[in-house]
């Protein structure tokens, strides 16, 4: 099926990821290009465990993917020990019309 191009991109993992290297830690590619108003942030999570990401505003509002695009995110996040994840977290997904 589709995803809704109002869908939420949520990565939850099983460490508490260490937060100022988030932003490097995550790549959005759209139809094989970077976008790079991706932004991705922790839930407000007591185990900080939980990675959303979102587009920045766009003129019309909200941060909406485009439709029948494919994705694909690419995440190697870092723990709070400093440990790096042990291969990239890549999946791919493609909006509906």
């Amino acid at each position: 099926d589709a995803v809704s191009t109002a869908s939420l991109i949520r990565i939850t993992l099983n460490a508490s990821i260490d937060l100022p290297s988030l932003p490097a830690a995550i790549t959005l590619k759209e139809a094989g290009v970077v976008r790079a108003d991706a932004i991705a942030t922790l839930t407000t999570n007591p185990d900080k465990n939980v990675i959303d990401i979102k587009l920045e505003q766009t003129p019309g509002g909200g941060h909406q993917l485009r439709p029948s695009t494919t994705y694909e995110v690419t995440a190697t996040p870092k723990d709070t020990f400093g440990v790096v994840a042990p291969a990239p977290i890549i999946f791919t997904f493609t909006t509906g019309a």
